[in-house]
């Protein structure tokens, strides 16, 4: 059995006006290279990230979902006067069949195979007009540059996945298997300084494919489908 394949993902360090085309791209671009058949994608435009586009993956069930899982992170923010950091855990998991008591008895196991995690940054979180209040003191300078900086991290990080992807694929299984997104509580950012992109500490990225449904705990929101 092939060992978990965990992936972790840049640091996306944006501002709050580009959370939600910026998430989509990331997540639709997982989904797309890592669905298990032929899916009937379709190109999107980014609306705040023009003119971006990306794949979205086939059925509307899946849109839903990452609707779902994008506001559930935006609803866990709150007012903060420095930035705040989350993390979306994309995973895939496959349900096999495992034979116990010598063969007499059969049971079905869920096995996560693969793992992404998306660290995402909010430079503004409770800011004005969802721009971070930059150096220059410049409304028009600053949403520029936060444009530039946005439209350069998302497009490297879906060249980012697409690369990832297209290395080794022996984990991979060859029936369907179902995938299951996570939203961690955004929390204030620590050894960050929201006017660069330097960072102190560094975390880490992870993780799954098909629809079921959606639950909630404390610190967590989960969306889990099977196609």
């Amino acid at each position: 059995m092939a060992a978990l394949k965990e992936i972790t993902l840049n640091d996306v360090r944006i501002n709050t006006l580009y959370l939600e085309d910026s998430l989509s791209a990331i997540l639709h671009t997982i989904l797309f290279v890592r669905a298990p058949s032929a899916v009937n994608s379709k190109d999107r435009t980014c609306t705040s990230l023009s003119p971006l586009i990306y794949a979205t993956c086939g059925p509307k069930e899946v849109d839903t979902i990452i609707e779902t899982s994008i506001e559930a992170f935006k609803k866990s923010l709150f007012v903060s006067n420095g930035c705040m950091k989350g993390e979306v855990v994309l995973s895939f998991f496959d349900k096999r069949e495992v034979k116990e008591y010598l063969g007499l008895f059969t049971r079905n196991e869920t096995v996560c195979f693969e793992s992404w995690r998306i660290s995402i940054v909010l430079l503004d979180a409770g800011g004005n007009d969802g721009i971070a209040a930059l150096a220059t003191g410049n409304v028009q300078q600053d949403k520029a540059a936060a444009y530039r900086s946005a439209y350069e991290q998302i497009t490297n990080t879906m060249m980012s996945i697409l690369e990832a992807t297209n290395t080794a694929t022996d984990h991979i299984p060859s029936s369907m298997y179902d995938y299951e997104i996570f939203v961690t509580q955004p929390t204030p950012c620590h050894g960050m300084d929201p006017n660069n992109n330097k960072q102190v500490q560094k975390d880490t990225t992870v993780n799954n494919y098909h629809t079921d449904a959606h639950r909630r705990s404390q610190s967590v929101d989960a969306v889990q489908y099977r196609s």
